[in-house]
């Protein structure tokens, strides 16, 4: 009775109704943290050790070293497609620099096309080369836009880092907290379990000794 009593006031007093949600509660919590600490551990490291050219075309579909397919003239000369060369919508640097890459390809192909009918000074070549050069010059500014881009985003990452670490920290406290009360909670139900099978063999113990005695006493009565 007293480990019942027992029993029963360390769940009025803990709450473990409230315990046992708050467990499951900081679990998931837990769980969802490590599961962002992961990714932005691997967004990190890619940053690091990814080049800027291999940060631009990371996401790229398709090799950007094979040149574009491109329609041609009727006497084979390929021609350059609509590429827009400027700012993309959103100012996205990857995309501008796909699509940079992709102008320049054409250009170039134009070029080495060109280049077995046309002397090296006709004024289509320079033209076509002086706008290649203009896109290796983008393309530069892009890449360095996105290096410094790369290291802001780094730095970012590395600051919500530490703040996850800290809200791990502190749902790791919870869910040991909770632990905690719930091992204690098992333990005297466990020391109520033992008693109260204790009580029920002693009590069938007393119970066959008393049938023993009756019996015993009833031989003896027959036998006078």
């Amino acid at each position: 009775d007293q480990k019942e009593q027992a029993l029963n006031t360390y769940v009025d007093e803990n709450n473990m109704a409230f315990w046992e949600e708050q467990s499951n509660t900081a679990a998931a919590f837990l769980s969802d943290l490590k599961t962002q600490q992961a990714n932005l551990t691997k967004e990190l490291r890619l940053l690091r050790n990814l080049s800027t050219d291999q940060l631009l075309n990371s996401t790229s579909a398709a090799p950007m070293d094979a040149r574009p397919q491109m329609e041609v003239t009727p006497d084979g000369i390929p021609v350059a497609q609509a590429v827009p060369s400027g700012p993309t919508a959103g100012g996205d640097l990857q995309a501008q620099y796909l699509l940079s890459r992709q102008e320049m390809f054409q250009k170039q192909a134009i070029i080495e096309s060109l280049s077995k009918k046309l002397k090296p000074k006709h004024p289509k070549l320079v033209r076509m080369k002086e706008d290649v050069a203009d896109i290796q010059r983008l393309i530069e500014i892009i890449k360095d836009q996105s290096k410094e881009s790369a290291v802001a985003r780094a730095a970012s990452i590395e600051a919500e880092l530490e703040s996850v670490q800290t809200s791990i920290n502190s749902w790791e406290e919870k869910v040991l907290e909770a632990s905690k009360k719930g091992t204690d909670y098992k333990r005297i139900e466990g020391n109520v379990a033992r008693t109260r099978d204790l009580y029920e063999k002693l009590l069938m113990s007393i119970q066959n000794l008393d049938i023993t005695k009756n019996v015993n006493q009833e031989t003896v009565q027959v036998m006078q």
